[in-house]
């Protein structure tokens, strides 16, 4: 996963944030996905 935040643990408390946002979007939208389509 790209922008899983663990990967970023060693880059610094800015590079963690952003990477946390960035997965959050990321989530958000395959759920939205998944309710559109119907998929559980």
């Amino acid at each position: 996963m790209k922008h899983h935040p663990d990967k970023f643990a060693t880059k610094g408390e800015k590079a963690i944030e952003q990477a946390e946002e960035m997965f959050q979007e990321i989530t958000e939208a395959y759920e939205l996905i998944k309710r559109l389509r119907s998929i559980n």
